[in-house]
């Protein structure tokens, strides 16, 4: 029997930046100009750039306030800007039998964070996190919960040789029917885990916001978020009673033009739905041959088997008809998988 408990924890700095990063951002101290850095003014680039925006002979003002005013957006690829933290504690128990083993794994940590893997292009676009940072000239505005924090994780393992038949236990000595009791196994893996936290964000839309116009501001407008008025936007109740708004969409509102929103990256305390899954397995070994050498194996496998379905994320661009309505399933109905395997 081994108990194991553990702190786990990491600090990653440097890291490279979720898609590209903008260089020729506008700066913030600008931004009070409001709609003054829309007004068309003389373009001093004018019969130097041949083609484009540049080679009129006027030109939006804030783009002659950029960093680069020769250039309209500068996107440089993965730079080494992103900074994360993760602490753990980790409690594991083992239990060995003769034959069989019993396992539990309980995990609580916390995962902090201004940028997502590079790799989330295969994960789902970081439900809604994935296009960079709101403002590239203040990155302290995205540092949130991650969008795979895991506060709680519980899972428990085991597999079991029923003492049944020849050399076991029980019913050991019956004969030729031994073949029938004998060499059945019980495997199986049940899963408690908190969802992850809720993004929400803006549509993209030309009413002259600030993050919206980005051919005037040089941001990623599709990462632009709400306004947060500083009430929590979590509801209780079970999953189902919440499927139509799973979070309180009234504490949210559109950012007055020419201004960032104040919602963060991930809500604190508005999750996904979590795991609550049994996968089980029953399975019969038929060893013949010299010594066992040889074993058909019966297998009977369910996943999902008590049927529990756990809810996809939401809509979750404010202003939209979708916003807080959960219309998916992010996990399987329950499955049945019957198999022979043959080994030698």
């Amino acid at each position: 029997m081994v108990l194991e408990a553990l702190y786990a924890g990491s600090v990653g700095v440097g890291l490279p930046a979720q898609w590209a990063s903008q260089m020729n951002q506008l700066p913030d101290s600008y931004l009070s100009l409001g709609a003054a850095l829309q007004q068309l003014v003389p373009n001093p680039f004018a019969g130097v750039v041949s083609s484009g925006p540049l080679s009129q002979p006027t030109v939006q003002r804030a783009q002659l306030l950029r960093p680069y005013p020769q250039f309209q957006t500068l996107y440089v690829e993965g730079m080494p800007l992103g900074h994360s933290n993760y602490h753990s504690f980790q409690l594991q128990f083992t239990k060995r039998f003769s034959a069989s083993v019993l396992g539990a794994a309980y995990t609580i940590s916390k995962a902090i964070g201004d940028t997502e893997s590079r790799s989330d292009w295969l994960e789902g676009g970081a439900q809604g996190t994935s296009m960079g940072f709101m403002d590239p000239n203040n990155r302290r505005l995205d540092r949130s919960l991650a969008v795979a924090d895991t506060p709680q994780r519980l899972v428990f393992n085991y597999v079991v040789d029923l003492p049944l038949g020849k050399g076991r236990r029980l019913l050991n000595n019956l004969g030729p029917i031994n073949r029938l009791v004998s060499g059945w196994q019980l495997s199986g893996v049940y899963t408690a885990q908190v969802g992850g936290p809720v993004a929400v964000g803006t549509p993209t839309n030309l009413t002259g916001t600030f993050n919206a116009v980005t051919d005037v501001y040089g941001s990623y407008s599709s990462n632009s978020r709400p306004n947060n008025n500083g009430q929590s936007a979590r509801l209780n109740g079970s999953a189902i009673s919440r499927l139509n708004q799973w979070f309180d969409t009234s504490v949210f509102s559109q950012p007055a033009p020419f201004t960032y929103g104040t919602a963060p990256r991930t809500l604190p305390d508005v999750r996904w739905d979590g795991i609550n899954n049994l996968d089980f397995g029953l399975f019969k070994n038929n060893p013949f041959g010299h010594e066992g050498r040889y074993n058909m194996q019966f297998r009977a496998e369910f996943f999902n088997v008590m049927n529990h379905p756990r809810f996809g994320i939401a809509g979750m661009q404010f202003g939209t008809p979708t916003f807080g309505v959960v219309s998916s399933q992010a996990n399987i109905p329950r499955q049945i998988q019957l198999a022979l395997k043959f080994t030698y």
